[in-house]
């Protein structure tokens, strides 16, 4: 997908719970299977990548730590290594969330278009460049991720179609992205959102 395609950045790694492609599947989108409200779950969250939409493997692990001022959101591969992360503090409203990876070096910030008040919009301004905005329907599950420069779709989020779980949704990842970069900007802005429905804020 044009200057996305076959980039790997340092928080996909390889090997078990990296999100790579097999042989099998190279070339098409990959399907996951994330929970709403993520932030708020006290429980560790599995990730299934649902092969042809049906068989689940385990890739990463939604985990996160809470602690009196703060929820720190870690998206772990399937054998606990962090690679992504973001804090949500209480008390304060603002427009921009941090993501960091697994060293604590700041890799982007996701900035929402408040202006925009027809459709939920987000920029995500990434340190390597390759920025990504977010237009669509956070709440409702029905929104896509766009090369900001060329404008081609990278991923998807649509409510389950098959198989439904309750309060759970699926993300199509094109070829070439960084997987649990994709599904830890996912986790983000839905909190985002939360945090303008509920009043409760985020630093």
């Amino acid at each position: 997908m044009g200057r996305f395609r076959d980039r790997r950045n340092s928080g996909s790694g390889s090997g078990s719970g990296s999100g790579e492609e097999s042989s099998d599947d190279e070339g098409r989108p990959r399907t996951y299977r994330m929970r709403e409200k993520l932030i708020d779950i006290g429980d560790d969250y599995q990730i299934m990548y649902l092969k042809n939409k049906i068989r689940r493997k385990h890739e990463f692990t939604a985990n996160n730590k809470k602690a009196r001022i703060r929820t720190t959101f870690h998206m772990q591969t399937a054998d606990g290594d962090t690679v992504y992360k973001f804090h949500k503090k209480k008390m304060r409203l603002r427009d921009t969330y941090e993501i960091e990876n697994g060293d604590d070096d700041e890799v982007a910030k996701i900035h929402k278009d408040l202006v925009n008040i027809i459709r939920d919009k987000f920029d995500v301004s990434r340190e390597d460049g390759n920025d990504i905005e977010i237009e669509g329907s956070i709440i409702r599950k029905n929104y896509e991720y766009k090369d900001k420069e060329t404008g081609e779709v990278i991923a998807k989020v649509h409510d389950c179609w098959i198989d439904p779980v309750a309060e759970a949704y699926e993300i199509e990842i094109e070829p070439g992205q960084d997987v649990a970069f994709i599904l830890t900007i996912a986790a983000a802005v839905e909190a985002m959102s939360l945090d303008d429905e509920d009043g409760s804020g985020s630093d």
